[in-house]
């Protein structure tokens, strides 16, 4: 009963995800603004020229798989007394 319902969420996902890999491949002229999956992808490329690659690409390929969300709660607090981008936001609309 639940099959059907497979096939449309793996479609969906498939398309996501090939379209989050090979669109920036395109529309990008240059390697700094590309996405982490990207990034490990290209770095892995070079991993077999320079070995120094490897462990980065090993050790960024789990954060590209944690999710986004995940990541943001993960991220440390900011510093005390340094105001974080929602309150500087706050404050120039004041």
């Amino acid at each position: 009963m639940i099959m059907p319902g497979f096939v449309p969420a793996f479609l969906f996902q498939f398309t996501a995800i090939r379209n989050n890999f090979s669109l920036p491949l395109v529309m990008l002229p240059d390697q700094r603004p590309f996405p982490l999956s990207l990034g490990l992808y290209a770095w892995n490329g070079n991993a077999h020229a320079e070995p120094g690659f490897h462990p980065l690409v090993v050790t960024g390929s789990p954060l590209a798989v944690v999710p986004p969300g995940r990541r943001l709660r993960l991220a440390p607090a900011p510093l005390e007394g340094r105001p974080d981008r929602r309150q500087r936001q706050s404050e120039a609309v004041r």
